[in-house]
């Protein structure tokens, strides 16, 4: 039973080392700790009710490790629209 709880604590996110505490990257870490591991962006900014630049911001500063999505999800580069 040891064990399995010392990988358990492995496995959840941990505070990254040398980041200041603040309340707002406390109550952020809070709800990104409960998320899932390697959880795509698009699905945590889903999740989370937040765009996609914020889920970024925040997943790099708490060293989440994202997933990615399935092949059939994914999408290649944007087209550039025509001037017309």
């Amino acid at each position: 039973m040891a064990k399995t709880k010392a990988k358990a604590a492995r496995k959840s996110l941990t505070w990254p080392r040398g980041l200041e505490q603040t309340p707002a990257r406390a109550w952020w870490f809070q709800h990104f700790a409960a998320l899932p591991r390697k959880m795509p962006l698009a699905d945590i900014a889903h999740r989370l009710g937040i765009n996609y630049s914020l889920a970024r911001y925040y997943a790099r500063m708490f060293k989440y490790r994202l997933g990615e999505l399935p092949p059939e999800e994914r999408h290649g580069p944007r087209k550039r629209r025509s001037r017309e």
